[in-house]
């Protein structure tokens, strides 16, 4: 009788170590599995398709779909390749600590104070009680977000709205991660603010032409930047720019959507429109929320 139940809590023993290890590798698959899934995000063209820029700019977007290692791209990643015949804007990095002046100024342009939050309740200045109150707590706020790498700036000599003439735009990304760092939980903001020819001021009229997301009003001209990541190529001689973000448009949400812009003179052309699957074959994010922001 004990050989008995000795064999069978052997072959009881024996039957759980294969289900445990077939679950083991069920696991390991399906976990593979999720890894090899954002290897197979792609973009899907939802306009401009026949037009060169946006064909050249779809086959660019597509080679670098799957992200590093395959796990997809955060948004700030971009492809414009010569031999695709786009051609990146020559962005110089500048060190924020050796150009605070014209910091600040982009900062409260991107995200302005409110007088009626900051005066009164015993504040005399808009300033006071703020990053912007003296030169040195601005320097440290700056410091500190250079060291965890929330904070990056470059400039780029750059027709904008192909008028002939070259303009300074200034560009400013801030983020709780590094840019690119994280995908897919995404970037923060990258914008593009043009600046006058001696680059100390904003120039608002052609910033305002590249400013193409949500919720631009009096008091806050930059609308809202959150989650914008925007950039600059040239094709054949002509200047376009891009914006990956959520877009609203009829009331519904789209995420992860990118957008080619041409300017000319005051006036901007949607060129292209792309949307970023990266959830390898699930329909884009389109919810009815009530109302466009």
């Amino acid at each position: 009788m004990r050989t008995r139940r000795t064999e069978s809590g052997l072959v009881l023993g024996l039957l759980w170590v294969l289900i445990a290890g077939v679950a083991i590798v069920e696991l390991s698959e399906a976990s593979q599995e999720g890894v090899r899934s954002y290897s197979r995000a792609k973009f899907q063209m939802l306009e401009g398709r026949g037009v060169e820029v946006c064909e050249a700019c779809f086959k660019a977007f597509e080679t670098i779909a799957a992200g590093p290692e395959g796990l997809g791209l955060s948004g700030c990643e971009r492809n414009y390749d010569l031999d695709m015949g786009l051609s990146a804007a020559d962005w110089t990095e500048l060190d924020p600590l050796e150009h605070l002046a014209i910091l600040k100024k982009v900062m409260l342009f991107l995200m302005p104070l409110d007088p009626k939050a900051h005066i009164g309740h015993g504040r005399s200045s808009v300033y006071e009680g703020t990053i912007y109150e003296t030169e040195e707590t601005f320097r440290q706020k700056i410091e500190t977000w250079l060291k965890y790498e929330r904070l990056a700036i470059s400039l780029a000599m750059i027709d904008i709205d192909n008028d002939g003439r070259a303009e300074p735009v200034f560009k400013y990304r801030h983020g709780a991660d590094s840019a690119c760092a994280n995908p897919p939980n995404g970037a923060d903001e990258r914008v593009l603010v043009v600046l006058t020819p001696n680059k100390k001021s904003i120039d608002r009229t052609k910033t305002d032409l590249v400013m193409q997301h949500d919720g631009k009003r009096p008091g806050h001209p930059a609308g809202n930047i959150g989650g914008q990541i925007y950039d600059a190529f040239s094709m054949k001689g002509g200047t376009y720019f891009d914006r990956w973000g959520d877009l609203w448009e009829n009331n519904l949400l789209k995420s992860d959507t990118i957008v080619i812009y041409r300017a000319e003179g005051n006036k901007v052309r949607r060129m292209c429109k792309f949307w970023y699957d990266r959830f390898f074959g699930f329909t884009p994010l389109e919810e009815k929320v009530g109302g466009q922001p």
